[in-house]
């Protein structure tokens, strides 16, 4: 897991420290590597326990950050109930219907 002055920027799996420092590196080549204080030590049990019971829910700071398509796409999954999944293909649907998506496929009539 890692965080910025805004909140947590990433939830990497993984067994190897090593591989995620590395993994880490790559997603914020210019980011410093701190110890963990207590405060991190302590979000990190809670994504632990979100992930490993469906009862915990979080509230916890985060930095988001991607494209707007992708913050987008971030906040309908987040409205997504715990316990549930949700196809790409109902997600995309989902959001064509939201958002408009026959803009897309309007053409350009040339005389």
């Amino acid at each position: 897991m890692a965080e910025s002055e805004r909140g947590i920027c990433a939830i990497l799996p993984g067994d190897s420290d090593d591989a995620l420092l590395a993994e880490l590196h790559t997603l914020f080549p210019s980011a410093r590597h701190e110890p963990a204080d207590a405060l991190f030590q302590q979000r990190v049990r809670q994504v632990v326990a979100a992930i490993n019971t469906r009862d915990v829910l979080l509230s916890l700071p985060l930095d988001i950050q991607g494209t707007a398509f992708q913050q987008q796409v971030w906040q309908a999954l987040c409205a997504i109930p715990c316990g549930e999944t949700v196809s790409y293909q109902q997600l995309a649907a989902d959001y064509r219907q939201t958002h408009g998506g026959t803009r897309g496929r309007q053409r350009v009539r040339r005389e």
